[in-house]
Formats: C-alpha cells, structure tokens, sequence
C-alpha cells in the first residue's frame, strides 16, 4: 500500500504515501476505530509538496488476514479519509496526528509549531500558531 512500484505491482502514478510516519490505530470507541491514521509528509508528489493526513481502512478478512493477488497493489486503492491544504500545509518531520473521540482530527505540524483541529469535513475548528516557532523563524531569516 502507498507506493505499489516498489514491489512490481504499479507505476509513479499509483503512489500514494510519500515519506510518511506517525502511523497509528484509531481507538476502539472513536469514529474510524480500527483504522490507520497515517502522517503523509508528502515530499515528492506530482502536483507539488504538500502534507496530509490520510486515514486507510485495512482490507483484513474475519480472521485478521490481508491477502494479496500476484501482481496487484496490497489494498486499499484509495484513503478512507484526507485532510490536506495544499497551498499552506507542508510539514517534511516531527509532525502528526490524533482522532478525538468526538470524530476531530488533531494535527500537530511540527516544524510549524502549528496545532489545529479538523471536523470530518475538513473544516479548522481552533489554530495555535506557536509564538517561539515564529521567532525563531524571523531570526533565521533575519540572518
């Protein structure tokens, strides 16, 4: 799953995680429970640099399995689940994310020191922008 041409089962175009971290289950009881919520720094893509959290929901059958056809790409085709904003949000490490019980996603971007929550339909609930972040940015620049 994510990039099926680095096991003969797809082409450029088929990728879809890109240099992505911060992989964890979704906790039994919040919306989505079971699935995997994945960090997508997104180095590399396309149509340009930028981050996403991608939510997958894992083809096992009744007894946990996860089968694979001799040519194909593992499963699933597609994200159960994208958050992206690909004009300002572009994180390349120490970054992550987080379902909340009420169905939000919390997102940290690290190197950003930008916190926010999204609803399910994509939409920033609150934004913390880290103060110290951005002085620390401003003195580079400054440099």
């Amino acid at each position: 799953m994510g990039n099926p041409q680095t096991y003969d089962a797809g082409t450029e175009k088929d990728q879809k995680l890109f240099s992505q971290h911060d992989a964890s289950w979704i906790e039994s009881g919040y919306p989505g429970e079971g699935n995997i919520l994945i960090f997508n720094n997104g180095q590399g893509r396309s149509d340009g640099d930028y981050s996403s959290v991608d939510e997958i929901t894992l083809p096992a059958d009744a007894q946990g399995n996860y089968s694979l056809s001799t040519g194909a790409a593992y499963a699933p085709a597609d994200m159960t689940w994208t958050y992206s904003s690909p004009s300002d949000f572009y994180s390349q490490n120490i970054s992550g994310a987080q379902r909340l019980s009420n169905g939000n996603t919390l997102i940290c971007d690290g190197p950003n020191g930008i916190f926010f929550e999204v609803t399910s339909d994509k939409e920033i609930v609150w934004k913390y922008v880290n103060p110290v972040a951005l002085l620390s940015k401003a003195i580079r620049f400054l440099k």
